[in-house]
């Protein structure tokens, strides 16, 4: 049986006609696409036809090809995500979520789902207080770190909330247990969306999640959150995940039964010979100056390969960057370019966009 009709959204509508497109679309009335760009140029008939009857999403990823497709997301794995967080948080019927993420991700709708299961209000403000929410790392670092009248009131949404869900992008322990330090509650959540947003939370699977590490350190999950695999835009073939297992590009470890992320494929380049981890050098310097955020990426050389290159936003000089990076890591850890910037690169998530960085240079 087909799915009925399809509902294409876009940045022109509000939340709350998104909240309420998706609440239909969960009930089996409808498939929600967001297509920014228009990569899905066939007809609806089409597109109807191609999917299984059970699609309530579909939301665009380049994956580690590059090439554009679309995530498929079931009512079942949807349901099943917002179902264990709320589970997971303690969070009872009634109990508000605070949209504070975009809805061109996963984890946005993540909140939207969450909110139909407990039945209650969205918040979409910072002027209010919500029981819980989810960010990236840098909407934290700037609560932590105030520039504006917005950071303050984030930061005091946030320790207005029972827990905050952070994720999307490597969390460094320094800032957690900053976080922690001055009343933000905060869960770090691992996950992609093609486990339908994060279901390792503080380094535990959520109840029917599972984790594994093959030979080469690679991490691969299973479990009722996993989406149905991929629409290509160009013909609508569907691929799916070998066995119900999708297979990241992020390597990580097991240490005292809890899964610890080491970094991605694109975290890690070799430069002169040496593998250099970028998320290692960025956490050193998180430790050393929890005020400043950084960013660190890679120049193509003919000379060296790969070469290491550094952004930093804050108030610090470079030499004194430097200075610290000679003194606690190797020296091939050291950029060879070091550049301050107003306003590190992102998508629109606010996941830092570590492929933008050769355009500062």
């Amino acid at each position: 049986m087909s799915i009925r009709s399809i509902v294409r959204v876009s940045a022109e509508n509000s939340a709350s006609q998104i909240l309420q497109y998706f609440h239909d679309a969960l009930q089996g009335g409808s498939t929600l696409i967001v297509d920014p760009q228009n990569l899905l140029y066939q007809s609806d008939v089409e597109i109807l036809q191609a999917l299984p009857s059970d699609t309530s999403l579909l939301l665009p990823t380049s994956g580690s090809s590059g090439n554009p497709k679309f995530v498929i997301f079931s009512k079942a794995s949807l349901l099943a995500s917002a179902k264990l967080s709320c589970e997971f948080l303690m969070a009872q019927s009634g109990d508000t979520w605070s949209l504070l993420l975009p809805l061109t991700h996963i984890a946005g709708f993540n909140v939207l789902a969450r909110s139909i299961y407990l039945e209650s209000e969205l918040i979409t403000e910072t002027d209010l207080n919500a029981d819980f929410t989810a960010i990236v790392p840098t909407q934290l670092h700037r609560a932590l770190f105030p520039k504006n009248k917005e950071d303050e009131k984030l930061f005091l949404h946030l320790i207005s909330c029972k827990a905050v869900l952070v994720g999307g992008a490597a969390l460094s322990n320094q800032l957690k247990e900053l976080a922690n330090d001055k009343g933000v509650n905060v869960v770090t959540t691992y996950g992609s969306s093609e486990t339908s947003g994060g279901c390792i939370y503080d380094g535990v699977c959520l109840p029917g999640v599972n984790y594994k590490i093959s030979n080469d350190g690679v991490i691969q999950i299973s479990g009722p959150t996993l989406a149905t695999g991929y629409l290509s835009n160009q013909n609508l073939q569907i691929t799916n995940f070998p066995k119900g297992w999708y297979q990241s590009n992020d390597s990580g470890e097991v240490i005292e039964d809890k899964l610890v992320i080491l970094g991605g494929a694109d975290d890690v380049i070799i430069s002169g010979g040496e593998k250099i981890s970028l998320i290692r050098l960025e956490n050193l310097l998180q430790e050393l100056f929890p005020n400043i955020q950084f960013l660190a990426g890679k120049l193509n050389n003919p000379e060296w390969g790969e070469q290491l290159v550094l952004l930093y936003q804050g108030e610090i000089e470079a030499a004194l960057i430097r200075e610290f990076i000679k003194k606690h890591l190797p020296n091939y850890y050291l950029p060879k370019q070091i550049k301050k910037v107003d306003q590190l690169p992102t998508i629109s998530i606010g996941k830092p966009a570590r492929n933008l960085i050769a355009q500062y240079f």
